[in-house]
């Protein structure tokens, strides 16, 4: 006689993914350059290890890098994606900043966000200043929020 078990396998949600990591994360204040930033509360956990190897090799001025990691990850705990698609459209509809000092001041932390300028202006063919800006951090924000769905989607 076999006796047989049905083990009940449940994947974690995205949202539920998406959380964890953002439990490690909180937003400061560095008040030497007068400028909001996130941080880990604990880099030796494997979920921060993780976003860390994720995040590492992007261009990008590392405020800038998990400042939007921190947005794409909230976008998709708010949405309460379950799936890829539906976390997909929570990365989607994240915008840039909406006034132009702040662009401007985001263009001059890393030499790499001219890289989604000079994307904005040759695939957007836009010629308003403040449009071409906006485009280039949507850019950004958007690969990084891409980054973050994919190594949700791979973790375990």
């Amino acid at each position: 006689m076999f006796v047989v078990f049905k083990l009940k396998v449940t994947k974690m949600n995205i949202a539920k993914k998406a959380q964890k990591l953002l439990d490690n994360l909180e937003p400061k204040h560095r008040e030497c350059d007068n400028k909001d930033i996130i941080v880990s509360k604990r880099t030796c956990n494997k979920e921060y290890k993780q976003l860390r190897d994720v995040l590492m090799n992007i261009q990008m001025s590392m405020d800038s890098v998990y400042m939007f990691a921190w947005e794409a990850l909230n976008a998709i705990t708010e949405a309460d994606a379950k799936t890829l698609v539906e976390a997909q459209e929570a990365i989607d509809g994240i915008e840039p900043d909406i006034y132009t000092s702040d662009l401007t001041a985001w263009l001059n932390e890393h030499c790499g966000h001219v890289y989604y300028l000079t994307q904005a202006l040759d695939e957007y063919e836009t010629k308003d200043g403040y449009n071409a800006l906006a485009i280039a951090q949507q850019l950004a924000k958007r690969e990084i929020g891409q980054l973050i769905v994919d190594m949700l989607a791979d973790s375990k």
